[in-house]
């Protein structure tokens, strides 16, 4: 039984050793990057067009502008977008859950299989960062389409 014991707690000890050795640790700069993006993002308005894609083609592009009012990390990929969202004849400032992914420095908002976004709906999108622009792909529903435009700091 003390043999059954010591070795169930060896296999625990090794496990828990095991887990926090597949975790990697925050890499060097995170904390730096991070507050760059914070910096980038915070009472900012992104402005530019958007487009649908129907049957393979682009259709007219329209205008559109979303007012970004802070970001705020919660803890591993997450964020929070505090955002005020112009959405047909509706304006609605939300909290947006997005993850955030870096292609080295560069961060790529992602919202992945179709997402619930309060008040607007269920959608996926993939939005690049870099040098005062944005670019990027979404879908919701039956539709989907692309975006781009300016980061204008307010």
């Amino acid at each position: 039984m003390a043999v059954a014991l010591l070795s169930a707690g060896a296999l625990q000890a090794q496990t828990k050793t095991t887990t926090a050795a597949a975790r990697p640790e925050e890499e060097p700069g995170t904390q730096e990057r991070d507050e760059r993006f914070k910096e980038m993002m915070t009472g900012v308005t992104l402005e530019g067009r958007w487009c649908l894609v129907e049957d393979g083609e682009l259709t007219e592009e329209k205008e559109d502008s979303y007012r970004i009012l802070s970001v705020t990390k919660a803890g591993g990929d997450l964020w929070i977008i505090q955002a005020r969202i112009q959405y047909g004849e509706r304006e609605v400032t939300m909290p947006v859950p997005v993850m955030m992914k870096w292609a080295g420095e560069t961060p790529v908002i992602t919202l992945d299989k179709n997402e619930e976004v309060p008040e607007v709906g269920k959608y996926s999108a993939r939005v690049v960062l870099h040098d005062g622009t944005y670019a990027g792909t979404w879908s919701g529903g039956d539709r989907q389409g692309l975006l781009h435009g300016i980061i204008r700091k307010d």
